[in-house]
C-alpha cells in the first residue's frame, strides 16, 4: 500500500525534473540564438558603416574632381 502511494509522487517529481531539464535547455538554446543574431547584427551595423565612408570618401573625390575641373575652365 505505502509502496502505490509513493509511486505517483516519485512518477511526478521525475517528470518535474525532465521538464526542468528541458526548460534549461531550451532556455540555454534560445540564449545562444540571441548571442548568434546580436553577432550579426553587430555585423551589419558594421559593414554598413564601412559602406557609408565608401560612399563619402566617393563623394568627397568626386567633389575634387568637380573643382580641379571647374578650375581647368576658369
Amino acid at each position: 500500500m505505502q509502496v502505490c502511494n509513493k509511486l505517483p509522487i516519485v512518477f511526478i517529481q521525475e517528470c518535474l525534473q525532465l521538464v526542468s531539464v528541458i526548460l534549461i535547455k531550451s532556455i540555454c538554446f534560445i540564449t545562444l540564438l540571441a548571442i548568434v543574431q546580436l553577432v550579426q547584427i553587430i555585423h551589419f551595423i558594421k559593414n554598413t558603416s564601412n559602406i557609408q565612408q565608401y560612399n563619402n570618401s566617393n563623394f568627397k573625390i568626386r567633389n575634387s574632381n568637380i573643382n580641379i575641373q571647374l578650375y581647368a575652365i576658369l
